[in-house]
């Protein structure tokens, strides 16, 4: 049996995809993107039980219903940051790899246009935050919400005014009770 590399199945899911958008035996009740994938794994002949389609279709399900609950917090952080008057930069913030996504995205940010840069919460505490002014709007990224280093700045962003966006993947944690 021949083995694609996951960057070769992808070009090749993706192509077939385009090609055949709604062709296999895939049953019609199946959600754009499980029927998508599960037509481009059954053209490569991925062989998948029934209960492991079952799995992906509820897998898929779930994500999709994640995302479009998420598409109306994201329309706001958007509305947020194009309503500021004068505009200000987006100031990503964050410890470890949510500092890597911090950064990146602030880089991203600043290529297409929208000022920006990164800030490290550990550099904030001790002399950076005066790169943070009025004007600019915070991107505070941390998984549990309740980074240490995240939370000192907190007060510093209320006391001056400064909109805090937060992206954490727990909405009860003190960051995203904080947030804009």
């Amino acid at each position: 049996r021949l083995r694609l590399s996951r960057a070769v199945w992808l070009a090749r899911a993706s192509a077939h995809i385009r090609a055949h958008p709604r062709t296999s035996r895939v049953p019609d009740e199946t959600s754009g993107l499980a029927h998508s994938l599960l037509s481009a794994a059954s053209h490569f002949r991925c062989p998948m039980s029934h209960a492991a389609r079952q799995v992906f279709r509820s897998a898929v399900a779930e994500f999709e219903r994640r995302c479009n609950g998420a598409l109306g917090e994201v329309e706001r952080a958007a509305q947020l940051i194009r309503s500021r008057v004068p505009p200000g930069r987006v100031v990503g913030s964050g410890m470890g790899k949510s500092g890597h996504i911090g950064a990146k995205v602030a880089a991203t940010l600043a290529s297409t246009g929208t000022p920006a840069f990164f800030v490290h919460p550990g550099e904030a505490a001790h002399g950076d935050l005066g790169m943070v002014g009025r004007q600019d709007i915070v991107l505070a990224i941390s998984g549990s919400g309740a980074t240490d280093e995240l939370l000192l700045l907190l007060p510093f962003f209320k006391r001056h005014g400064i909109p805090l966006i937060a992206l954490t993947g727990n909405p009860e944690s003190p960051l995203a009770g904080a947030a804009d």
